[in-house]
């Protein structure tokens, strides 16, 4: 027995529950999807990879459970902010002059 019953849709979405057999077909198809890619895998270093099938297999162990954090939205908000607010500040160097053809002249 695996760790899990079987694979259900991204974010347990009820789309494939009004049509008959869907959700096993789903699992299905992720589940060879897995083996597929392990048996690659195991073929390719000639072991045990570190991918399973969490539907037929159960690696044992005890399971733990924890919040998953990534703050690189805020890092990349940030620097956003940074790089548009540096981007405004243009060089004396770079300013163009204004022409005398734009300020009433020839």
């Amino acid at each position: 027995m695996g760790l899990l019953n079987r694979y259900d849709p991204p974010a347990f979405l009820p789309d494939y529950n009004a049509i008959p057999g869907q959700l096993d077909a789903w699992n299905r198809a992720i589940s060879a999807w897995f083996d597929a890619v392990v048996a690659s895998e195991r073929k390719l270093i000639g072991a045990q990879p570190q991918y399973y099938n969490a539907a037929t297999f159960d690696p044992g162990g005890v399971l733990v459970e924890q919040a998953v954090t990534w703050n690189a939205l805020d890092f990349i908000r940030n620097k956003e902010r940074s790089d548009f607010r540096s981007s405004l500040a243009v060089p004396d160097s770079e300013v163009v002059q204004p022409t005398s053809r734009f300020h009433g002249g020839v």
